[in-house]
């Protein structure tokens, strides 16, 4: 897990010698909110991962072909709603691109762990939407905030950095399509990677 770091309060955090062997990947970085949102996605993880059961979930794990995230934005949101996800993934992006480190990361070390992941948060986008599809139309901002803060500790849920933080995890699930509608070419691509025939 994610435990490389602890927090003590406030924006004071140290390093937990005995669980840094993911921290330590990163190095130490002179940048104070570098480092606080690395603690603060370390209790996230933690936390999401300690309400996953051990599971395997086959889920698509080549992420060389994703769907442009311009194109999937357009697909996904209507143009009032567009304008409020862009602004979102810009004011997120460089946590988004942390994630994505902590889950390449973990995925080294446990791929069901990070596959029980996507499940879970599958399974909460296609309750939240009343479908049993994943790659349903997101439709609203509101679902990514309510996937958010649904894998945020009770105490946490108002606290701005720990939902900024949340958000990117799921703007980076959304972006690699794991969730969301996806072009035709993408739809394709997942159908051949699982053995699927449509036609």
């Amino acid at each position: 897990m994610f435990n490389g770091r602890q927090q003590n309060g406030g924006n004071d955090s140290t390093y937990n010698q005995a669980e840094n062997i993911h921290i330590n990947n990163y190095g130490l970085s002179s940048d104070p909110l570098i480092d606080n949102d690395i603690g603060i996605l370390n209790e996230i993880f933690d936390y999401i991962f300690g309400r996953l059961e051990e599971t395997y979930t086959q889920t698509v794990n080549d992420r060389g072909d994703l769907t442009d995230l311009k194109k999937k934005i357009e697909l996904n949101f209507s143009s009032e709603e567009r304008i409020t996800i862009i602004e979102t993934f810009y004011r997120n992006w460089p946590r988004k691109d942390l994630v994505e480190e902590f889950i390449a990361r973990e995925a080294e070390i446990n791929q069901p762990k990070v596959d029980a992941l996507i499940d879970m948060v599958q399974s909460d986008f296609m309750r939240l939407k009343h479908t049993g599809y994943p790659r349903t139309k997101v439709e609203s901002n509101e679902v990514i905030q309510e996937l958010a803060i649904n894998y945020l500790p009770r105490g946490k849920r108002r606290n701005p950095e720990y939902v900024a933080n949340a958000k990117a995890i799921i703007l980076y699930l959304f972006e690699v399509c794991y969730f969301g509608k996806v072009t035709d070419e993408q739809q394709k691509n997942l159908e051949d990677y699982f053995g699927i025939s449509n036609r």
